[in-house]
């Protein structure tokens, strides 16, 4: 949830979903259950907020992991498809 420094202050919030997607043998799978940022007010365009990450048991090169966001979902928000 967002604040600001306002009286009264307002707040926001939004869900960003990151899906997983696996078409080999060993699923890939979040290191956590569900992740969590908060985004200062006056943060800049681009700022990073903050990094998920996933693993893949297979072998290389079957254990790549990309990362994308749900175009519906997304709200103004990026993801390094290599880095999360």
């Amino acid at each position: 949830m967002a604040v600001d420094g306002g009286d009264p202050a307002n707040t926001g919030s939004t869900l960003v979903v990151v899906q997983l997607e696996d078409v080999d043998d060993n699923r890939a799978v979040f290191t956590e259950r569900t992740y969590q940022f908060s985004v200062p007010e006056n943060s800049a365009v681009g700022a990073l907020v903050g990094t998920v990450t996933a693993v893949d048991d297979d072998l290389a090169p079957f254990n790549a992991v990309y990362y994308h966001l749900l175009q519906d979902s997304s709200r103004g928000f990026n993801i390094d498809p290599h880095n999360g």
